[in-house]
Formats: C-alpha cells, sequence, structure tokens
C-alpha cells in the first residue's frame, strides 16, 4: 500500500516542482523548450499543444520514470538576468514542493471529514 501510494505521490512531487520552475522562467520571459518528466532516453513520448504552449514539447519517458526538467530555449537569455530573477526560478521549484506538501498535509489532516471510512456510519458509541 506505501509503494502504491509513494510513486504516484513522488511522480506528482516532481512535476508540481518542474512547473514551479516552469512558471517563472514565462514570468520573466524565458521560452520553454521542453518539459520533461522522465530522463530523455530514446524511447519517449512527446505531447505539442501549439495553440497553447507555443513551442513546448511535453514529453514523458516511460523508461526511467523518476527525473525531470525543463530546458530553456536560449540558455544565456537566463544567464543575462539579474541574480534575483535567477534566485526566482531557482527558488519556485522547492516552493511549489512545500505548497504541495501543504496541500497534502491539510488533506490529510482532515481526510476523515472528506472521505470517511466505510464502517464509520455503523459504529455506536456507548
Amino acid at each position: 500500500m506505501f509503494v502504491a501510494t509513494a510513486i504516484p505521490l513522488a511522480i506528482i512531487s516532481m512535476f508540481v516542482h518542474e512547473l514551479g520552475h516552469a512558471l517563472y522562467m514565462r514570468k520573466y520571459g524565458i521560452r520553454i523548450a521542453t518539459f520533461s518528466l522522465g530522463f530523455p532516453f530514446p524511447v519517449s513520448l512527446f505531447f505539442r499543444w501549439r495553440k497553447y504552449f507555443g513551442e513546448t514539447v511535453f514529453q514523458i519517458t516511460p523508461l526511467l520514470f523518476f527525473g525531470a526538467y525543463v530546458k530553456a530555449v536560449d540558455d544565456k537569455k537566463m544567464e543575462r538576468l539579474p541574480y534575483s530573477n535567477q534566485a526566482d526560478i531557482c527558488g519556485a521549484g522547492p516552493l511549489a514542493n512545500l505548497l504541495f506538501a501543504f496541500m497534502l498535509v491539510f488533506v490529510l489532516a482532515f481526510w476523515k471529514a472528506i472521505w470517511p471510512s466505510p464502517g464509520s456510519a455503523n459504529l455506536v458509541h456507548k
């Protein structure tokens, strides 16, 4: 049960982390070339939604799924940003993970109120 819960949470956590970096890259005008879950091995699934995301390639690599990255179109443009903006981009991933963790703790703390266990309605308290 633990592994069945831990693996999807780890994958979601990696996605949220990289999404934090990607959002701040877009905020500072850095175009994103690739948003990838998994490492780029030869067998990959590519998704392109030009209408919404421009030239960004969303990549899922099923061979080795534990890993993720966001790649900029022009790395030199990111290097020319002020250090405070670069720090924002670097810190956005861990901040997104922190917000995700708080959300998870909140949901788990109120789990019984949100989703009561099947036998809880039949209990008689004396």
